[in-house]
């Protein structure tokens, strides 16, 4: 197979060897017992079936709004480069005059929770069906990286997640909406 190096690594799931796919950034396995994809960082899970897991990589929005997210984020950043694992924590921002049924992510560094931004406003149904169901398995900040934004005429980091999951994702959908009563810059 193009792009895949055979590995010396075994699913003790499946009890047989896996290859990874290093052709892109993803981290991904391929078990040679089943032939099905499954994310790393899922593999190493104990008490749940392996073919039930599935993961999917969001963008984390809102981290260009404020000093705070930047900070966050470059800790991240930093601990991703010291090899860390940087777990995440979701949780409903009821109170969000914007968006009453945003989800907020917050990163645990050091033991420490630290806000990096938001779920995007499409991928909100589909996250918070994950959360109510209390299917996920993992959360964990994937990439962290600096990206020229037009409107501040500077440099800003952006991140995105890591969301592994039990069960099939739900689709994204393209048509959610702010709270209707919400308008750029007056909130009735």
């Amino acid at each position: 197979m193009t792009g895949k190096d055979q590995s010396d690594s075994c699913c003790t799931y499946f009890n047989g060897n896996y290859m990874g796919d290093y052709s892109d950034d993803e981290d991904s396995v391929i078990y040679m017992k089943c032939s099905d994809w499954y994310q790393e960082s899922c593999t190493r899970k104990c008490g749940h079936e392996l073919s039930h897991f599935y993961t999917v990589t969001i963008l984390i929005k809102g981290s260009t709004y404020g000093s705070e997210y930047q900070n966050n984020l470059l800790f991240a950043r930093t601990s991703i480069r010291l090899k860390k694992v940087v777990l995440v924590e979701l949780s409903r921002d009821t109170d969000n005059p914007k968006d009453k049924n945003a989800i907020i992510i917050k990163a645990n560094i050091d033991g420490q929770l630290h806000l990096l931004g938001y779920v995007g406003l499409q991928h909100i149904p589909k996250v918070a069906a994950a959360m109510t169901k209390k299917e996920f398995v993992e959360i964990t900040v994937k990439h962290v990286t600096s990206w020229f934004v037009k409107n501040t005429n500077e440099r800003m980091m952006r991140g995105s997640l890591l969301l592994c999951k039990t069960g099939q994702w739900l689709s994204d959908a393209q048509d959610n909406m702010y709270n209707p009563e919400y308008k750029e810059g007056v909130n009735l």
